[in-house]
């Protein structure tokens, strides 16, 4: 069962995770209290990030793709051999 072996996988992750953050805070124990700060702030932001799933990429529209308020546009032109050349300008 694939599944099983994903949540295996996933709860190990965690732990390594949660392993790396008691390393830092170790680290960080007799640091100033402005290094402190900085580390819980790091910490909550990261968590934060993990914890939401990304957008969905969407369509844009006739061609490109849209990931939140941001649109890529793709565009796909075949060049001539001699325009490489001729851009260089040699």
């Amino acid at each position: 069962m694939p599944a099983q072996a994903e949540v295996a996988a996933g709860a190990e992750q965690r732990r390594a995770g949660e392993e790396k953050i008691r390393q830092l805070r170790d680290l960080f124990a007799d640091a100033p209290e402005l290094g402190k700060k900085a580390l819980e702030n790091v910490l909550r932001e990261l968590t934060s990030q993990v914890s939401e799933p990304p957008p969905p990429i969407e369509s844009a529209g006739r061609v490109g793709a849209r990931l939140g308020k941001r649109s890529e546009l793709t565009i796909i032109v075949p060049l001539a051999p001699a325009a490489s050349t001729h851009r260089k300008g040699g």
